[in-house]
């Protein structure tokens, strides 16, 4: 709830930024940032607003779940599923730090880490070591799956690459804003597979 006030207020601030903006950019790419604009400060927000009890109740409970399942695995859990739940519950407190301006969300993920750790140990009596094993175990998964994956992709990737050339014409260093161009010559049988990237390209 917090941060979805803040939000609005720095989305007031963001409009008025961009409305300055939209005087020198294309009347396209001026409709989009006035659509993206008019989410920000209003259906956006709005929602934030209303969501983010039903939310942020439910993420409480999946996470309490998942950290007193975690603690019954590494033999930290000693007292019922409410201890665990209790000390989530005042941590996720700790999101009204997310109100700060610029550094408010890393204060509350951080302070809300120590919390846990720190109110795990205490509140199951299993001292600090099993309670980090369990906070912190679900991030160290996602890091191994994500360099795990890496590890997968990178190798076909550049395989793909090899009798591709690439030169660019046209980027950011010749003064481009919107667009670029690429010129890429193929050996004869190679090509590049299909791949994903956050731009639209053509030919």
């Amino acid at each position: 709830l917090a941060a979805g006030i803040y939000n609005y207020l720095g989305g007031q601030q963001t409009l008025l930024a961009m409305r300055e903006m939209m005087e020198n950019v294309p009347e396209e790419q001026a409709r989009f940032m006035r659509m993206y604009a008019e989410f920000l400060v209003g259906g956006g927000t709005l929602a934030q607003v209303v969501l983010s009890p039903i939310l942020t109740l439910i993420f409480m409970y999946v996470g309490a779940g998942i950290l007193h399942l975690l603690l019954m695995l590494f033999r930290g859990a000693k007292r019922p599923f409410e201890a665990t739940l209790t000390v989530v519950a005042y941590a996720n407190g700790l999101n009204l730090l997310m109100a700060v301006p610029g550094c408010g969300g890393l204060l509350a993920a951080v302070w809300g880490l120590v919390v846990l750790i720190i109110g795990l140990g205490e509140a199951q009596r299993c001292g600090t070591g099993k309670a980090a094993a369990a906070v912190l175990a679900p991030a160290a998964l996602a890091c191994v799956c994500c360099c795990a994956a890496l590890g997968i992709s990178a190798p076909a990737f550049l395989k793909g690459l090899e009798g591709v050339f690439l030169k660019w014409l046209i980027d950011e260093n010749a003064g481009a804003a919107h667009h670029r161009l690429l010129f890429i010559e193929y050996q004869p049988g190679v090509g590049i597979g299909l791949h994903d990237h956050t731009f639209e390209e053509g030919y």
